[in-house]
């Protein structure tokens, strides 16, 4: 017999006796060994085990490692919070939601330190000027998902299909002891993220630099958007909704449309981009602002980012929180496919058609 008929043989029979080992395990045990694997690998072994195959459909297991990978993305989430069915949990394990388990990508910048749950970043510097941004470490969606989405107790939820109808008022960010559920909405065909501007900081210079005029922008980049010394969308690699101004840059750092109200410390600025139509949106402390500009295809996938010129920290909330807006609100007509005879947007006319 030849060495690779020997090394064959061989595997055979140790998955034999390991299949043997397993159908001698207490159910109790069972489920213990299963609940350390990753959803592949308890698939792989439903394929050669009758009896594993028996327990990989039971929802608690099913919750149980979806639960465990979430925590190893550091998303602390308990399996009591999981609001799903049997189905749904499968559908999850199947296709898991990873955007409220994106954090933010290191910088090279010496002044921005991001904190331990990668989630809000502060600038530490001296003084303003020398602009820089943070972006998360992963692009959000651009094509239909399911998606994993927190809910407070008693909240009622929307209709899935998008609505012409004016978005609902701000309901605020509710008591931790209300942000207990999380349900899937199934087909989602709105990415979305939301960003805190926090209190400011004291300037290290002194009370007298308290004052200086700071900018935050957001909005998304591609992966090519150079970090350091740029605000988005002062180039074609960026989309930003600047703070200072309220206005909307793409392409250059000079040329700039009017679009919005200006934000600073205290709000809550939510950036989203239709999976569809790849239209992109802004919101301010829950209220939709309309479409702002249209991004091309090959700029996709869009990342989110930030650019800091303030001594504001910005927290992001991917979906591990409540939303301040509900993205299934926006008009139904922002998913309508653009029009590409008509180059003239209601911002400015080289943002691309609305």
């Amino acid at each position: 017999m030849c060495g690779s008929g020997v090394e064959s043989l061989v595997n055979h029979v140790a998955v034999a006796i390991q299949m043997t080992i397993f159908d001698a395990l207490p159910d109790d045990v069972l489920r213990l060994v299963l609940a350390a694997l990753e959803f592949r690998s308890l698939g792989a072994a439903a394929q050669v085990c009758k009896r594993i195959k028996v327990h990989a459909s039971e929802p608690v297991l099913l919750r149980k490692l979806l639960c465990q990978s979430f925590n190893a993305a550091r998303w602390r989430v308990r399996e009591e919070q999981l609001a799903l069915s049997p189905r749904d949990t499968l559908q999850l394990c199947r296709e898991p939601d990873t955007t409220p388990c994106i954090r933010l990508v290191a910088t090279r910048s010496t002044n921005i330190t991001i904190a331990d749950d990668g989630l809000t970043a502060s600038f530490f510097g001296d003084g303003l000027g020398g602009n820089r941004a943070v972006r998360a470490d992963s692009p959000l969606p651009h094509s239909t998902y399911h998606a994993l989405r927190p809910v407070c107790n008693g909240e009622a939820p929307l209709p899935a299909t998008p609505s012409s109808s004016a978005p609902p008022a701000p309901s605020g960010y509710s008591d931790g002891a209300a942000r207990t559920s999380y349900v899937l909405q199934r087909m989602c065909c709105t990415a979305y993220f939301e960003v805190t501007i926090q209190a400011r900081r004291a300037s290290r210079r002194g009370p007298e630099h308290d004052f200086e005029a700071d900018c935050i922008a957001v909005g998304l980049c591609t992966y090519r958007f150079v970090r350091d010394g740029k605000q988005p969308g002062w180039d074609t690699e960026s989309f930003g909704y600047h703070s200072d101004d309220g206005r909307l840059f793409h392409g250059s750092g000079t040329q700039s449309a009017v679009y919005g109200p200006r934000f600073r410390s205290g709000d809550v600025v939510g950036c989203g981009i239709s999976t569809s139509s790849r239209r992109i949106f802004f919101t301010l402390n829950g209220e939709y602002l309309g479409p702002a500009f249209t991004a091309k295809p090959h700029q996709l996938p869009l990342f989110p980012v930030v650019g800091i010129d303030s001594f504001c920290p910005v927290t992001f909330n991917f979906g591990s929180e409540p939303f301040l807006f509900d993205a299934r609100a926006v008009p139904a007509s922002l998913h309508d496919a653009p029009n590409r005879k008509l180059r003239v947007s209601r911002c400015f006319g080289s943002f691309g058609s609305v």
